[in-house]
């Protein structure tokens, strides 16, 4: 499933409802964000070991696996290839992806090139959720200045 959409729809609180299904089901699955992801890939390459980043993915083979905020965070050469393995990898092995993003498919194409845009197309249906900025409606706290 591929859920984009303006920020503040509850795309990431109908994926945190779905991840809590799931997971009452008794299916094994696991939500991350992909700036997470990158952060944790990198801090990988600190420690030495043969196999970085393929034992890093490896951790995120989960049988249901939700990537939230795709397309937060600079599109490097680096995070274009990081995220067609995984989703390559992915659909290779049918395994169940929930992707997340404030980005639409012709955005995504934009930024992070057609095949992978075309991979997400191919292998999820896509969702779009509408609506105002949720986390900005009702009243805003305020904080006044203090004087000294």
């Amino acid at each position: 499933i591929f859920l984009f959409g303006p920020p503040g729809t509850g795309k990431t609180h109908l994926a945190t409802a779905m991840m809590r299904a799931f997971i009452e089901q008794g299916r094994d699955c696991q939500y991350v964000t992909v700036p997470e992801l990158f952060m944790r890939i990198k801090r990988s390459f600190d420690v030495p070991h043969p196999s970085g980043e393929d034992d890093l993915l490896m951790n995120y083979s989960a049988p249901i696996l939700i990537l939230d905020d795709l397309g937060v965070g600079p599109v490097t050469d680096w995070v274009c290839q990081m995220i067609h393995l995984i989703l390559d990898k992915r659909d290779r092995h049918l395994k169940p992806t929930l992707l997340i993003s404030n980005l639409s498919l012709d955005r995504i194409a934009m930024l992070f090139g057609d095949p992978i845009a075309s991979r997400i197309a191919g292998m999820c249906r896509s969702g779009r959720l509408e609506g105002e900025d949720r986390r900005l409606q009702g009243p805003r706290p305020t904080v006044e200045a203090s004087q000294k």
